[in-house]
């Protein structure tokens, strides 16, 4: 079982790696872009941010060319880390990654993170976990990263499904229609696809006992497994399309390999 799951192992992990070199690129861009929100005459200036200490004092030292350096050697890392070939590498890459990445979510506050964000991270640190048990050969280490990305996954999932089936607008599909009817998350095509209540109704529930029951999948077998993976990433898909949210598939996405890896192991485990 040990070499079996190094041997997968290294498959997923990889894959999980580019996934999150994607991600991460993409957020670098996303700041190279947009610092200028934290610049003295932008929405969010650093100077005005609340806060004291270390971290007030280095946001009011962090020019606005500074922090866009800043994200493009992030960038720099995210492009490694998708092309490197050895475990050591990728290790370096990961840590490097978490480190840089970190300090900026640290200094932007509420405002520099998102959901993606936070899903990145810990995927980050769970690859990170991950690659390390790779490289030294010690698979329970490369089970317990898995067991913090895809464990952070599932939970989400479900979390996120029992919430909305715990509010009245969710369960009626008020809630889906007025999102997708909003001025800057929805859109007019979306938000007339879900006009006739039933419609919008049915796919609430759809989505709800979806996330909710999703960790159920893991004892599936792996067509299987891979069929509701597909189907949370087209949710997620459909999600950046309508909502803007662009970054979300990729951070999720990156977490897909490890429910894999733990899919093998509940099963392996009940067989």
């Amino acid at each position: 079982m040990t070499d079996d799951l190094l041997t997968v192992g290294e498959t997923y992990l990889a894959a999980a790696r580019m996934a999150l070199a994607v991600w991460l690129m993409l957020v670098s861009a996303h700041w190279i872009a947009s610092a200028g929100v934290f610049g003295p005459d932008g929405a969010v200036p650093w100077v005005r941010m609340a806060g004291k200490g270390v971290i007030a004092g280095l946001r009011r030292r962090l020019p606005v060319p500074l922090l866009r350096l800043w994200m493009a050697a992030q960038m720099v890392i995210a492009v490694m880390l998708f092309l490197s070939a050895s475990t050591l590498l990728a290790m370096a890459c990961l840590l490097a990654a978490l480190v840089s990445h970190g300090s900026f979510l640290l200094l932007g506050g509420d405002y520099g993170s998102s959901g993606a964000d936070k899903m990145g991270m810990i995927v980050l640190a769970g690859t990170f976990v991950g690659t390390a048990g790779l490289m030294t050969g010690d698979d329970a280490l490369l089970l317990a990263g898995c067991l913090v990305s895809g464990g952070q996954l599932l939970i989400c999932y479900m979390v996120a499904g029992l919430s909305k089936l715990r509010q009245p607008a969710w369960r009626s599909g008020a809630e889906l229609e007025g999102v997708m009817a909003h001025a800057i998350w929805g859109a007019p095509w979306a938000a007339a696809l879900l006009r006739p209540r039933p419609v919008a109704q049915a796919a609430s529930w759809v989505l709800m006992l979806g996330e909710a029951l999703f960790p159920l999948a893991l004892l599936l077998p792996e067509p299987w497994l891979i069929a509701a993976l597909a189907a949370m990433l087209g949710f997620h898909i459909a999600t950046a399309i309508v909502m803007r949210l662009t970054l979300f598939p990729w951070a999720f996405a990156a977490a897909y390999p490890a429910v894999l890896l733990l899919g093998q192991v509940a099963r392996n485990a009940i067989a």
